[in-house]
């Protein structure tokens, strides 16, 4: 009972992107099946030959330190009043996976997959730290772009925070590239139009 409780908790989380077909915003949860079904396919599609358990658990962990820290957001929505600050990050990540170690040290696997994840140091968690960040360009490509009026994130700015990020696979990478010319390509439907001062 406990455990389902804690998994609605943070599946209710609400992230800072919008997707085709809901009109609300996407559900921690929801992106958190959603990476770790990509991995999957992924894996499978392009024989890359990483562990899939460990990328489905990733993927199913990734953001789940979101149920008490909270979702960073890239970009501020405007009015939105006040959002967790990227200086503020790693403390309250920090904080919530210690609470979750305390709170289901009865699942030590779940707190060891948290624990890998977070240092980054096998090839299955770079690979869903960057999906994490293909994935969510696909969703609002495939959504027209509300995601990039809302907030109103221009190409540039765009590039700037998924560029790095998704370096940190080389798979994922050379599909962020493919992904960035289709942005490009259709810049002006996307993104909001750039006002001059």
């Amino acid at each position: 009972m406990s455990f389902v409780a804690f998994t609605n908790k943070f599946r209710a989380i609400e992230r800072t992107v919008w997707f085709k077909g809901v009109s609300g915003k996407e559900p921690d949860g929801e992106h958190s099946f959603q990476v770790a079904m990509c991995a999957w396919y992924l894996n499978e599609r392009l024989s890359l030959g990483l562990d899939l358990q460990r990328l489905i658990e990733y993927g199913l962990v990734h953001d789940i330190v979101e149920t008490y820290a909270r979702d960073t957001p890239a970009f501020k929505e405007s009015g939105c009043g006040r959002v967790p600050s990227h200086r503020t990050k790693e403390k309250r990540e920090r904080k919530a996976l210690a609470r979750i170690a305390s709170e289901w040290s009865a699942f030590p696997g779940l707190v060891a997959r948290m624990r890998a994840y977070k240092h980054q140091k096998d090839e299955e968690s770079k690979f869903i730290y960057a999906l994490d960040k293909l994935v969510s360009a696909v969703n609002i490509y495939q959504d027209g772009g509300r995601s990039f009026r809302i907030l109103g994130v221009t190409l540039k700015m765009y590039d700037r925070y998924k560029t790095p990020r998704t370096k940190k696979h080389r798979i994922i990478k050379s599909l962020w590239e493919e992904m960035l010319s289709l942005l490009k390509l259709h810049e002006h439907k996307l993104f909001p139009p750039i006002i001059s001062p």
